[in-house]
């Protein structure tokens, strides 16, 4: 007599959608752990583009709020925690903790190729807990470029909600 095991189907895990600003270009992304990515053309005398990226790595991984802010930071090496500004807010349900730091970006820590230190950088970054988990949001750029686009990125913040 042969047993039959029946598994349970797999749970089904609560996605999130949200609005691309309209300005925005979204390009190609790298990963599947990378949910979307936007090109924000440089405005002023800014010499680059800005970069923004949506990041989902599952229900229980990424790591927490605090460790995703102190990771960000580090890319600042030259900026004091006590200098990032931190805003808790909530968006259609959702906890958001939203980062902003100023100075020069060494993102090397988090390429494998040798990035250059770019002084006069901005990132703003979320973390945004959903009943999925967290999902991170960074836009990262050159100063006078980021900061034309931070309504935007509020906005798209904003939108965030579950699908």
């Amino acid at each position: 007599m042969h047993s039959v095991v029946v598994m349970p189907p797999e749970p089904q895990v609560a996605t999130i959608v949200w609005r691309d600003p309209p300005k925005w270009e979204r390009v190609e992304g790298g990963s599947a752990m990378r949910k979307a990515s936007y090109k924000i053309r440089a405005v002023g005398d800014d010499a680059e583009d800005a970069e923004a990226a949506v990041y989902y790595f599952g229900p229980s991984n990424g790591g927490s709020t605090e460790a995703n802010i102190q990771r960000w930071t580090a890319q600042f090496p030259e900026v004091a925690p006590a200098d990032v500004k931190r805003v808790e807010r909530k968006a259609n349900g959702m906890k958001q903790t939203v980062v902003d730091i100023h100075g020069t970006y060494d993102g090397s820590s988090m390429t494998i190729r040798e990035a250059v230190k770019k002084p006069n950088y901005r990132m703003i970054a979320a973390v945004v807990e959903t009943p999925a988990g967290s999902y991170f949001f960074k836009l990262t750029g050159p100063q006078k470029t980021v900061e034309t686009a931070k309504t935007a990125f509020m906005a798209l913040l904003d939108s965030v909600n579950q699908g």
